[in-house]
C-alpha cells in the first residue's frame, strides 16, 4: 500500500452504502487505488468480478477524476453510470501525513 494522506471513500450503490479508506499521496492516485480495490473485493460490494473488470475498462481517467467540492479543500465527488447504475462517489481526505 502507498504510503502518504489518508482518503476516505464513501459511494451508494445498488441500495447499499460502502465505505473504505485508502492511502496515497493524491486523491487521483487514490480513485486509481479504489479501482484496484473493486477488481479485488469487487464482490463485497455489490459488483461481480467480470464488472469489476469492465468497470475498469469504462472509465475515462481523463474525464472521470473527481471534482474539488465547493468550498472545500479536502473533499472531492464523483458522478458514475455503470449499465445506466449510478453511483455517487465522495472522497475525503481524512488525515495528512
Amino acid at each position: 500500500m502507498e504510503q502518504g494522506n489518508l482518503y476516505s471513500f464513501v459511494w451508494d450503490f445498488r441500495g447499499g452504502t460502502f465505505v473504505k479508506q485508502i492511502c496515497a499521496s493524491s486523491h487521483e492516485k487514490a480513485f486509481l487505488e479504489w479501482i484496484n480495490y473493486l477488481e479485488e473485493k469487487g464482490e463485497e460490494v455489490a459488483f461481480t468480478k467480470q464488472e469489476c473488470t469492465l468497470l475498469r475498462t469504462q472509465i475515462d481517467f481523463e474525464i472521470n477524476i473527481p471534482i474539488l467540492l465547493n468550498n472545500t479543500k479536502n473533499a472531492w465527488s464523483n458522478y458514475l453510470t455503470f449499465f445506466e447504475e449510478p453511483i455517487w462517489l465522495t472522497i475525503i481526505k481524512t488525515c495528512s501525513d
